[in-house]
């Protein structure tokens, strides 16, 4: 297991959750500055919340969120089954805005569970895909069978969804990332593969691309990232920091390093 995942703040800042050491590692100015302790190691997201604590995912184990503060003390624990969750195992990443803390479910909506205090919500609100960083949109993607990515941005104010197909040369096994800026751009991650055509269908190629979108999903550009290599398993690979940069936790022999995309 590698940190399963991140939160890039900018500045050479991030939270990396290093759930095996059951800790949130506090990297500033490009290293590590302090740690959060974790009363477990079955984590698997991390999202900042004010005062230096954070909120921390437990799909599995708990089926729970827990707030905890910077001395790592838990403040409280957030059942995840509930109203738009039918159990913790559905949740697919976590995210803290200025209303409150929000869990991905299913790749596909949002749920909120608590306000911007952290404190369980008595009346979930649930929303059709994720935030645009600009505020504008919900934001959806799913894989096509025709080796491609279709994307969604359908916007707050009640107006029609805007579509767009994004091709690929290879069959497409997975989306990555799906994410945005503040300038209202959409950054599309999609993992995509070549099989020889014979049992047991070896994969001999695998590919991963970062398609850049413009508010209306119109192309901008494509970047060949590099795929990943190693067999750990992580949750969240790729997230936008507030400056717009795509930025990565990276996996090689000498262990996870945060790299920055300009995209």
């Amino acid at each position: 297991m590698a940190p399963m995942s991140f939160v890039p703040g900018g500045d050479g800042r991030a939270l990396v959750l290093d759930q095996v050491n059951q800790r949130v590692q506090v990297i500033e100015a490009g290293r590590a500055a302090r740690s959060i302790p974790l009363p477990s190691e079955s984590f698997d997201d991390v999202a900042p919340l004010p005062g230096g604590r954070v909120a921390a995912l437990d799909r599995l184990d708990t089926g729970s969120v827990a707030v905890v503060d910077a001395t790592g003390r838990v403040e409280r624990e957030i059942a995840l089954a509930g109203d738009g969750i039918a159990r913790g195992g559905d949740a697919t990443s976590l995210h803290a805005r200025a209303d409150g803390v929000w869990v991905e479910v299913d790749h596909d909506r949002l749920v909120r569970v608590a306000d911007e205090r952290g404190q369980p919500v008595t009346s979930r609100e649930l929303v059709p895909g994720r935030f645009s960083a600009d505020g504008r949109a919900w934001l959806g993607a799913r894989v096509d069978a025709d080796r491609a990515v279709t994307v969604t941005s359908t916007p707050r104010d009640g107006g029609a969804a805007t579509r767009a197909r994004v091709a690929f040369p290879l069959p497409v096994l997975s989306i990555a990332a799906l994410e945005s800026d503040a300038a209202g751009r959409v950054l599309l991650v999609a993992v995509s593969i070549d099989e020889s055509p014979e049992p047991p269908f070896d994969v001999l190629s695998v590919a991963e691309t970062l398609v850049v979108l413009d508010r209306a999903l119109g192309e901008l550009r494509r970047v060949a990232l590099t795929p990943k290599s190693m067999p750990e398993e992580q949750l969240t690979r790729y997230r936008v920091g507030p400056d717009g940069a795509l930025y990565t936790l990276e996996l090689d022999e000498r262990g996870p390093t945060l790299r920055r995309i300009d995209p």
